[in-house]
């Protein structure tokens, strides 16, 4: 076998290295336990960017992550509107918080500003004023510790 030949075989050997590699790094980032879509926090941000871009893709789904809840007075409706959220990394966003409104029928034991893990069925919802969101159905939130 002539150089140039070895050169090519051993780019190609490195190209599939390369390429396992990224295939298996990226598809750890979503950790699938029991058919349960978890959000890591290692790629938090670009998990969150891949469901409010595909949102069809994700809905229907259960969809686990961890955050800080945080709840807001919604006037049109008169009551409080719960979220499991994060900063943003997100320069364009300035800091804003990302996540989803969390519906679940008992949020006592739980204080705004608590990191929690939060688990649900993801689906969208019409609340006025706001238009379409994605929320979390038959939310269960358990409290967790940030890794960071």
């Amino acid at each position: 076998m002539n150089l140039f030949a070895r050169k090519v075989k051993t780019a190609h050997f490195i190209l599939i290295i390369i390429l396992a590699a990224l295939l298996l790094g990226f598809s750890a980032c979503s950790d699938e336990e029991d058919n349960v879509y978890v959000i890591t926090d290692r790629f938090f941000h670009q998990q969150m960017e891949l469901i409010f871009n595909n949102p069809e893709e994700y809905v229907g789904r259960t969809i686990r992550y961890e955050g800080i809840i945080m709840a807001w007075y919604w006037p049109p409706i008169e009551k409080n509107l719960y979220f499991v959220m994060r900063p943003s990394e997100d320069c364009c966003a300035g800091g804003a918080p990302i996540g989803f409104n969390v519906y679940t029928d008992d949020i006592s034991g739980f204080y705004e500003g608590a990191w929690v893990e939060v688990t649900g069925v993801l689906n969208t919802v019409d609340i006025p004023g706001a238009g379409e969101v994605l929320r979390l159905y038959n939310a269960t939130m358990r409290a967790a510790v940030p890794e960071y």
